[in-house]
């Protein structure tokens, strides 16, 4: 099984913030089982979502045309 870097930009953070990002490791066989994954299931399943130092209330849409994804070689994280 191989191991994915993941990291998906929000559209809005609410808030005295103005910016954040999902990002972290998955597992998945390939990229498109990784792709279906985070489709079929929430991504906060699989990733943690990061802001600077603030209460999040709520979450804007995922810009997932702007995914970013970075396979691991073998015993990286």
């Amino acid at each position: 099984m191989k191991r994915y870097y993941v990291s998906i930009p929000v559209d809005y953070v609410e808030g005295y913030i103005r910016s954040g990002h999902f990002e972290g490791y998955v597992n998945a066989n390939n990229e498109e089982e990784l792709k279906l994954k985070l489709q079929i299931h929430p991504v906060e399943n699989y990733l943690d979502f990061y802001v600077d130092n603030f209460q999040v209330e709520s979450i804007g849409e995922l810009r997932e045309d702007e995914i970013e994804i970075e396979e691991m070689p073998d015993g990286k994280n």
